[in-house]
């Protein structure tokens, strides 16, 4: 998957997981208001073939002795947690080496957060 096609899959992603509050097309924010901050989270989004069935999506994330946090309605996008003592490395590579998985990366959301006064109180 070229580079471009895995961007637009994580915004996807992102907006589908995660959901959005506003139109997608809004305004660009005014350079005082605050800017979206990426954050990395300890969760990993996978998304499966449509020719796996969900007992199957399930055979595998029982497999790996994962969490299943959220999906989709469709049941092909998952939100996956790994347990301890497992690493998102170690899951994230054994998704990628099974068939039927389409993409895996790790979880990232956007979150704005208030910009602080000159006393230091958020805004």
């Amino acid at each position: 998957m070229a580079g471009w096609e895995k961007a637009c899959m994580a915004f996807a992603l992102a907006i589908i997981v995660g959901g959005t509050t506003g139109p997608l097309l809004a305004e660009q924010p005014a350079a005082s208001q605050p800017q979206p901050k990426p954050v990395m989270t300890e969760d990993l989004l996978v998304k499966f073939s449509s020719d796996l069935s969900e007992e199957e999506i399930q055979a595998i994330n029982d497999r790996l002795g994962v969490e299943v946090v959220d999906r989709t309605r469709d049941g092909r996008f998952y939100q996956i947690r790994v347990p301890e003592p497992r690493t998102l490395a170690d899951i994230q590579k054994a998704y990628e080496e099974t068939s039927g998985i389409e993409y895996v990366e790790r979880s990232v959301r956007y979150q704005i957060q208030p910009e602080k006064d000159d006393q230091g109180s958020r805004q």
